[in-house]
């Protein structure tokens, strides 16, 4: 398995245009907008690719450290 520390925002967008059950909240979109608005807020998504080729995103946010 490969692991993406920072999906770039093509990898993430195939990834979430792919699943159905993808909403706005999985996006590289929502998770900007959230950055740019909570200034102590970062983007901590990670990619994944598996060995039979089938690739996943977890979009997560953190807490920047201070």
């Amino acid at each position: 398995m490969e692991i993406k520390i920072w999906p770039d925002v093509s990898f993430w967008n195939a990834v979430v245009s792919k699943n159905p059950e993808s909403t706005f909240f999985h996006t590289p979109l929502w998770h900007d907008l959230v950055v740019r608005t909570y200034a102590d807020y970062a983007i901590a998504t990670r990619g994944f690719i598996f060995s039979d080729g089938r690739k996943a995103v977890f979009p997560l946010i953190q807490t920047r450290e201070g």
